[in-house]
């Protein structure tokens, strides 16, 4: 009588163990570690006053990637504007949770706001594609130290709301 309970039991409790296992792998460093180009970065401000910015194209390309570590969780982004002396290089660390690999900027980092980046950006690791890529809302960029030309230097479009588009490929 015992066995015929505990059989069941036994094979319910392993399906639910095996469906638990699958249904969130976290992606490992060593699988998203290598050097990422970007293929897309815009902005797009909520404020319909305000038009989308296509931070790409103000991007020398050859000279901006993104590269992940494995042994380490450290990125380096390097940039360089188009027309502009100088490269930027923003670093810090990452983790990984599910399939997203999540990059922390820095909160007093100046080097991540001229290029509209918040904070924190918790890309999707795309397994088949190899890419990293986020698309979502944002909020407090600051869009003068983007283009203090365009956005003047008073204080007005320093606390932006709106929709970052990123996507990286790898090399």
């Amino acid at each position: 009588m015992r066995t015929r309970f505990l059989l069941p039991l036994i094979a319910l409790l392993c399906t639910v163990t095996l469906v638990a296992c699958d249904s969130d792998p976290t992606v490992s460093r060593l699988e998203v570690d290598g050097a990422y180009a970007v293929t897309t970065w815009t902005f797009t401000p909520t404020a319909t006053v305000l038009g989308p910015e296509n931070v790409m194209a103000r991007l020398e390309l050859p000279a901006t990637q993104l590269t992940l570590g494995s042994s380490s969780a450290a990125y380096v982004l390097n940039y360089k504007f188009l027309n502009a002396p100088g490269q930027f290089i923003i670093s810090g660390g990452y983790t990984t949770e599910g399939n997203r690999v999540i990059l922390d900027f820095g909160e007093r980092n100046s080097d991540r706001r001229k290029v509209l980046l918040p904070p924190e950006v918790k890309f999707t690791y795309d397994e088949a594609a190899m890419t990293l890529s986020f698309d979502g809302t944002v909020r407090g960029i600051n869009l003068q130290e983007f283009d203090p030309a365009k956005y003047g230097t008073d204080g007005t479009f320093t606390n932006v709301t709106g929709r970052l588009n990123i996507v990286f490929t790898r090399k």
